[in-house]
């Protein structure tokens, strides 16, 4: 059963936008017990719905986001490599990347930017 007061969709319009920003989002909504549980490209640019789960506490996830890319024609190889050593390298799983420019989510720019995860305390 769906609980709508147990969830938020947070959209880029209204927001400041950037790699940086998106880790702020995602950071303090950890911090309130909020976390991502889908994330879509619609309209108002990326738009991720969080859901609480932990009404009483921080997550028990960190985020991180980062970004790849920069100038047209970079080729994925490298994109996907150097995506794959970051994630590894601060031991994220990759839970979203998509294709963004200067103005967003716009689907068109020479970005690619990716959002990971890992457990707090590992188990």
């Amino acid at each position: 059963m769906s609980h709508p007061e147990r969830t938020c969709v947070v959209t880029e319009m209204g927001r400041a936008l950037g790699y940086n920003q998106d880790y702020y989002l995602l950071s303090s909504m950890a911090e309130k017990g909020w976390d991502p549980v889908a994330f879509r490209l619609g309209s108002g640019g990326l738009e991720i719905t969080f859901e609480l789960t932990n009404a009483s506490g921080p997550s028990v996830w960190i985020y991180d986001t980062n970004q790849e890319g920069g100038w047209m024609g970079t080729e994925i190889d490298f994109i996907v490599s150097t995506l794959n050593r970051y994630m590894n390298s601060n031991r994220l799983e990759c839970i979203f990347c998509y294709r963004t420019g200067l103005l967003g989510a716009e689907r068109s720019g020479p970005y690619v930017r990716f959002f990971g995860r890992r457990l707090v305390r590992p188990t």
